[in-house]
Parts: structure tokens; C-alpha cells; sequence
């Protein structure tokens, strides 16, 4: 085994005893050889290292994901469409403001102007009302009609007992029966009950 090279403070202490004439003999050149490390080394740097890449960019793409999530906004939802509350049933020189309405066409909650003519309506709860123009009035559901102005003729059956028909200054429940109202713009207005019982 080659003796290993002395470190300076054991070459003064070999200077001292005079043995530096062991030491003062020509060395022999060498050329520097770098040693590849182990290979064990090479297996347990690279996963680590490449481990390391993953979880960085697991962790980035987890952030901005985040980020984006939160930042951009939700996509647009289409809002669902008025379920109807009556079908126009038939329709007699009928002239409206606004888009024309065809005979079968199913009306949603809202407010319509006739301006001439006469429409039958049937609502889902099974009453029938005649409306007369020129009238101004809203379908709020299928058992309430607001009246504006016009006249108006209801047939309620039983099952539909409760229907109602308001204006500004009166409200008529029906309780199974024929009735008729009248309402001139100014709010002027006339109940007939021809068959049954209404609660004004």
C-alpha cells in the first residue's frame, strides 16, 4: 500500500530529525483521474431529483388551477323558461298589441292588451274565462287574473274552486260558478254572479 503524502506540519517534524532526504526524492507524475460516483449514488439522486420536478409542478399546476378557478367567471346558465298558465283556445277577430297570439298558443304568467276582438282562455286548473276588448290584463298564475280594463265572463268547475279575479279595488273568489265583470279604464266596475256563489 503507497504511503500517503505528509501534511505540513509532519514535514517540519521530519525536517527537524533529518530525514527530509527520504522526502527530496524525485516524485513520480501522475494525471488526476475523476472517479464517476458510485452507481448506487447515481440511483438514489436521480428519482429524488426527478420526484422533486414532479411535486413542483404538482403543487403549480394544483395553484393556478386554483387561481383560474376563482378568478374566471362562471359559466353562463340559460334561465328556464315561464311555465304556461293558460291556453288561448280560440281567438275571434282578435287584434293585440304586440305580437299576434295563435289559436292553441300556451300563455305564460304576464301582462296582455286585446285591443279588439274576443278570446277564450282555459286555464290548467280547468277554468274557462271569455275576455271582450278592448281589455288590459294579467295572467299571475293559473287561478289569478288581474283586470286593467275590460270584460270578462268565467266558468269555474269544482275543481278549479277558488279562482280569482282582482282589480284595483275589488277581488272576486269564485266558489263554483258562472260569473261575469265589466271594468271600464277609469275603474268603474260591474260583478254579475249567474250561476252559484263568489266572495267579492
Amino acid at each position: 500500500m503507497p504511503p500517503c503524502a505528509p501534511t505540513p506540519s509532519l514535514l517540519n517534524r521530519l525536517r527537524d530529525e533529518q530525514l527530509v532526504a527520504l522526502l527530496d526524492a524525485p516524485a513520480v507524475p501522475f494525471a488526476p483521474v475523476s472517479t464517476p460516483p458510485p452507481s448506487s449514488a447515481r440511483r438514489t439522486h436521480q428519482p429524488r431529483a426527478w420526484w422533486t420536478w414532479a411535486a413542483a409542478a404538482a403543487l403549480a399546476l394544483g395553484f393556478f388551477g386554483t387561481v383560474a378557478f376563482r378568478i374566471l367567471p362562471a359559466p353562463a346558465v340559460a334561465a328556464p323558461e315561464p311555465l304556461p298558465v293558460a291556453v288561448l283556445q280560440n281567438q275571434v277577430e282578435a287584434t293585440w298589441r304586440g305580437p299576434a297570439l295563435a289559436d292553441g298558443a300556451a300563455l305564460p304568467a304576464g301582462r296582455f292588451t286585446l285591443d279588439a276582438g274576443l278570446i277564450a282562455l282555459e286555464f290548467n286548473n280547468g277554468a274557462r274565462v271569455l275576455i271582450e276588448g278592448p281589455a288590459d290584463f294579467e295572467l299571475r298564475s293559473e287561478e289569478h287574473v288581474f283586470f286593467h280594463s275590460g270584460r270578462l265572463s268565467a266558468e269555474v268547475p269544482a275543481t278549479a274552486r277558488g279562482f280569482t279575479v282582482s282589480t284595483q279595488v275589488l277581488r272576486v273568489v269564485d266558489l263554483g260558478t258562472r260569473f261575469g265583470l265589466s271594468l271600464s279604464p277609469e275603474g268603474d266596475g260591474l260583478v254579475r254572479v249567474h250561476q252559484g256563489e263568489v266572495d267579492v
